[in-house]
């Protein structure tokens, strides 16, 4: 079943097949891994306790600057916090753009 299936994603390249396919799959799997751990971010990493620094006068209040999002984490494969929030909004601005053109491609 499994020889089949690669034979099968092999069929699709034209000029070396067996590592192009490699390259591909090892790219796929890859980005699917960083935006698992970019998805689960607030369940991994545990709640820092770190505090806040108060260098200015004048703070913005929807602003956080926790010292801890800037920190890397081996659970997020090296990611900061702030990464890994940026890595999410991405995923979400694909999805949505995927939506809004498929249905801007849809027949009325």
């Amino acid at each position: 079943f499994i020889r089949g299936l690669w034979d099968r994603f092999k069929s699709n390249f034209r000029h070396n097949p067996d590592k192009d396919a490699l390259i591909y799959l090892s790219v796929v799997v890859v980005a699917a891994v960083v935006s698992l751990v970019c998805i689960l971010e607030p369940v991994l990493v545990p709640e820092c306790e770190l505090p806040s620094p108060t260098f200015f006068p004048f703070k913005n209040l929807k602003y956080d600057d926790s010292p801890c999002r800037r920190l890397r984490y081996g659970v997020l494969l090296g990611l900061t916090r702030l990464d890994a929030d940026i890595g999410r909004r991405m995923l979400v601005a694909i999805v949505l753009a995927a939506l809004i053109g498929y249905e801007r491609r849809s027949p009325e």
